[in-house]
């Protein structure tokens, strides 16, 4: 925050849009620093054009001088309010930060500029491959970084520069991108990459930010956009819902656990899509079927890979995964002469087996997640998955036979073990083991 026996006069001339100004904004707010916001309209602007330094907005006016060009402007107000990095190569890195959005600004331009056929072309281009280039060259750097902020250990002017660039192309009704055909693949762009969601998250905890964000007359944008209400019912059991429940609580999304008495559910069951639980309402429409919400749910929270093939890989663990209980379910639905020995194969052969294949993909993968190279929602139902299947007090389990082989089924696996310990540390999951009403800790 700037220090001085008189704050200085700080206007700041721009359109009625967030556009190039908004960073300065942004920066003026995160430091605390009083500023008059001037917005003009066109007509305003032909007039006023010939006034400016460059014949550019943004313009801003500080004690009396006039400055230009957004970029310097956002430098010299980041150090008047401490958001440069105290190093000079952490500086030298935030600026490398900054002409990195100009290159997507750019590519963003160029399609804009388009007409006809060769618009539907460079948007199609820029939707599918530049952006989505731009958002995991993004993620990288910022893994680079600690996986916090982009340059140095606090928030600077380069994580007010991404945030500004990563809300626009995130905001539905961005007065320019909108236009541009292809809508659908810009606004999903952001699914794929949990780190920067929770980046975008940090940044709007800001004070400053936050307090701008929620007063600032245009551009509301995916800072104040409502949240979906979702809602979640089954049983009072983890179960088939579990799944939801964690990777909703992993992507840090609102929801209402509804849990249903079992003498109730005959009056709601005519109400399910098919006549089962789990259901998910989401913003007032009905679902069902567990993987089918789980995958949509991942999306949403960012937990659904970065691409084509990462996505093939998890509906692949997933489809392991129904192979795993239909043994499960094979066993029960022997006769009680037959449950013995199906149940010994089981825990002895048939389940080892499937583990040790498990085991095996996720070592060749690097040991920390099964696909890629961060948390997916494959992870985190192989969590659920050999939680219950450990769980002494599992309401259902139990009543197999060899209950001492299925409590001691991980023994041969270490791998799987400390991947299940890497996900519950997740903060989001950590935080529902916590308060969750039934299930293992």
């Amino acid at each position: 925050m700037l220090v001085a026996d008189m704050a200085p006069k700080i206007v700041l001339t721009y359109l009625d849009l967030p556009g190039r100004g908004e960073i300065v904004r942004l920066i003026l707010s995160a430091g605390n620093l009083d500023f008059e916001d001037k917005r003009v309209t066109r007509e305003e602007w032909k007039h006023l054009k010939e006034t400016t330094p460059m014949g550019q907005l943004p313009i801003l006016e500080y004690d009396g001088v006039v400055l230009a060009q957004s970029c310097a402007i956002a430098k010299f107000l980041a150090r008047k309010t401490n958001l440069v990095p105290k190093s000079d190569l952490d500086e030298a890195r935030a600026d490398m930060i900054i002409d990195f959005i100009k290159d997507g600004q750019v590519r963003i331009a160029m399609a804009w500029h388009r007409t006809g056929a060769e618009r539907e072309e460079a948007a199609k281009k820029l939707f599918t491959v530049d952006m989505p280039e731009f958002f995991k060259t993004a993620e990288k750097l910022l893994k680079q970084n600690g996986g916090k902020y982009f340059a140095g250990e606090a928030l600077s002017y380069a994580d007010i520069g991404m945030f500004d660039q990563l809300e626009a192309i995130n905001w539905p009704d961005h007065p320019f991108m909108k236009d541009l055909p292809h809508q659908e693949e810009r606004l999903k762009i952001i699914n794929q990459y949990s780190l920067l969601g929770d980046f975008l998250d940090r940044v709007r905890q800001n004070p400053g930010i936050k307090n701008w964000l929620d007063k600032r007359p245009v551009f509301k944008g995916l800072s104040t956009k409502m949240a979906p209400t979702i809602k979640i019912t089954y049983f009072d059991i983890t179960g088939k819902a579990e799944l939801l429940r964690l990777i909703l609580s992993a992507g840090n999304m609102d929801f209402e656990d509804i849990r249903v008495k079992k003498e109730d559910w005959p009056a709601l069951k005519p109400t399910a899509p098919f006549g089962q639980l789990p259901t998910m309402e989401y913003d007032g429409e009905i679902y069902a079927q567990t993987n089918a919400m789980a995958k949509f749910l991942a999306k949403k929270a960012g937990l659904a890979g970065n691409d084509d093939l990462e996505e093939l890989k998890m509906d692949m663990f997933m489809e392991f995964m129904n192979d795993i209980f239909s043994k499960l379910m094979g066993v029960f639905a022997k006769s009680e002469s037959d449950k013995d020995a199906a149940g010994k194969k089981l825990f002895e052969e048939e389940l080892p087996a499937m583990l040790k294949t498990l085991e095996t993909h996720l070592e060749k993968n690097g040991g920390k997640f099964l696909v890629g190279d961060t948390l997916s929602y494959v992870d985190i139902a192989y969590f659920d998955l050999l939680q219950n299947l450990t769980w002494e007090d599992h309401p259902f389990f139990p009543n197999l036979p060899h209950n001492e082989l299925r409590l001691d089924i991980l023994k041969d696996h270490p791998s799987l073990v400390e991947h299940m310990e890497r996900v519950k540390e997740h903060p989001g999951v950590l935080s529902w083991l916590d308060k969750r009403p039934t299930g293992p800790k």
